[in-house]
């Protein structure tokens, strides 16, 4: 996969929808003091390429009782068949909604958010089911707060 080169308009606007992403065409070119149609123009490009992979709501799941768990996933041997079972796994699950791909002691993070420690306890058990062929350890981590920033692009 070849690098996309962003230029400093395209940073502005990522900049500027990742900490707004419902701002409007009219507010976005008035903020950052660019024309809305290549404000639009941009985004549709951004979209296009990939860059840009949707716009999503941030829930905070602890507002209506959830408990949010990391659990730090280690497998006997990684490899990209490894990858894609755990991966797909996660994308069928739907307590699941954060993944990523480790380098280091762990192999995976991911993110559960359960009703109740009862709820987690059998997601652990069909977890642990449902792989048991690739994990090898798992370490559990509750989650009080959390902060998600992602303005990346530092000027």
């Amino acid at each position: 996969v070849g690098m996309i080169k962003l230029d400093q308009t395209d940073k502005k606007i990522l900049n500027a929808i990742a900490s707004d992403g419902r701002v409007s065409l009219v507010d976005l070119a008035k903020k950052i003091n660019i024309a809305r149609m290549t404000i639009h123009h941009r985004l549709k490009q951004l979209q296009k390429s990939g860059i840009i992979q949707g716009f999503s709501a941030l829930i905070h799941p602890e507002k209506f009782n959830f408990q949010i768990y990391q659990l730090m996933v280690s497998v006997n041997s990684i490899s990209e068949d490894v990858k894609k079972k755990i991966y797909s796994y996660c994308l069928n699950h739907p307590n699941i909604t954060f993944y990523v791909d480790c380098v280091g002691r762990w192999n995976f993070e991911l993110t559960f958010e359960v009703e109740n420690q009862q709820k987690l306890q059998e997601l652990l058990i069909d977890l642990r089911t449902d792989l048991k062929e690739l994990i090898t350890n798992i370490e559990i981590i509750m989650t009080f707060n959390y902060f998600v920033k992602y303005n990346l692009f530092v000027d």
